[in-house]
C-alpha cells in the first residue's frame, strides 16, 4: 500500500519542521511521547545539530557582549578601554555558562556525526542530565515500586522495534546487543529506557531473521507478579 500525499507531507512537517526541535529531547522521552509520530529521527538530529552549530555562536556572542555590558556597568568603567575589556572578556571566560554555550558547539558536531555515520540520534546532553536526575528523584524518594508482571507488546509491522518488554524491575545483564528468546522466536535488544510508573524498566528489542540457540542467549517468558524467581536462570533476575 502505497503513501498518500498527506502522509508524505505530515512525515515531512514532523521530520523537518519539529523535528529538529524535538530531537533535542533524550530518547526515553522521544519514544515516550512522539513514538506514534512520523519522525525521521536521524534526519531529524542532523538538522537539530546544524541548528545547534548556527544557533551557539549567536548566544555566544550576546552572552559576551551582555557579560561585558554588565560589568562596565557594575564598576563605572567604559567599555572602550581595550585592557579593561580583555580583563572582562578574560572574566567571562570563567564563567561556567560560557562553557556551557562552548559545550554546545561541540555537542553540536558530535550529533552530526553520531546520526549521519553511525546511524544514532543521541538528544543535548543537558535534557537527558535533568531527565536522569528527575528520574534518580523518583527513585529514591517516590513510593516503592510494586512487583507487577512484565507487559510484553510484539508489533511485527514496526520499524524501529518489533517487541517490547516493560518491567517492574531492572534485569541484570540486559545489556544493548544481546541476543533474547520469546516464543521461539529471537530478537536483539537495541535500547533500554527509563521510564516512571509501575514498570519503569523499558527494553526495546529487533525482530531477528534466526538464532542460535546458546549460553549467552536470554530465554525469556513474562514473570507473573507471584512467581518465585527461578533457580539458575540469571536471564531473568
Amino acid at each position: 500500500m502505497h503513501a498518500s500525499p498527506a502522509d508524505h507531507a505530515q512525515t515531512f512537517v514532523w521530520s523537518y519542521v519539529f523535528g529538529p526541535f524535538l530531537a533535542f529531547l533524550p530518547a526515553r522521552l522521544r519514544a515516550k511521547w512522539f513514538a506514534s509520530r512520523p519522525i525521521d529521527w536521524r534526519r531529524a538530529t542532523i538538522l537539530s545539530g546544524i541548528l545547534q552549530l548556527i544557533l551557539t555562536p549567536i548566544v555566544l556572542l550576546l552572552w559576551m557582549v551582555l557579560g561585558i555590558s554588565r560589568l562596565g556597568a557594575s564598576t563605572g568603567i567604559g567599555g572602550g578601554a581595550g585592557p579593561v575589556q580583555t580583563f572582562y572578556v578574560f572574566l567571562l571566560d570563567l564563567n561556567p555558562i560560557t562553557w556551557l554555550i562552548l559545550y554546545q558547539l561541540v555537542e553540536g558536531f558530535a550529533r552530526i556525526f553520531a546520526a549521519s555515520l553511525l546511524d544514532e540520534t543521541p538528544g543535548t546532553f543537558v535534557l537527558f542530565a535533568l531527565d536522569q536526575f528527575h528520574l534518580l528523584l523518583n527513585r529514591k524518594f517516590g513510593p516503592p515500586q510494586a512487583l507487577v508482571a512484565d507487559l510484553v507488546t510484539r508489533d511485527d509491522a514496526r520499524a524501529d522495534w518489533q517487541l517490547k518488554i516493560e518491567s517492574s524491575r531492572a534485569k541484570r545483564d540486559w545489556n544493548v546487543g544481546r541476543l533474547l528468546r520469546y516464543n521461539e522466536h529471537y530478537y536483539r535488544i537495541e535500547s533500554s529506557l527509563q521510564e516512571s510508573g509501575a514498570r519503569p524498566h523499558v527494553f526495546l528489542l529487533r525482530s531477528l531473521a534466526a538464532g542460535v540457540p546458546s549460553y549467552s542467549v536470554i530465554l525469556y517468558s513474562p514473570e507473573t507478579a507471584d512467581a518465585p524467581h527461578p533457580a539458575f536462570s540469571p536471564q531473568n533476575s
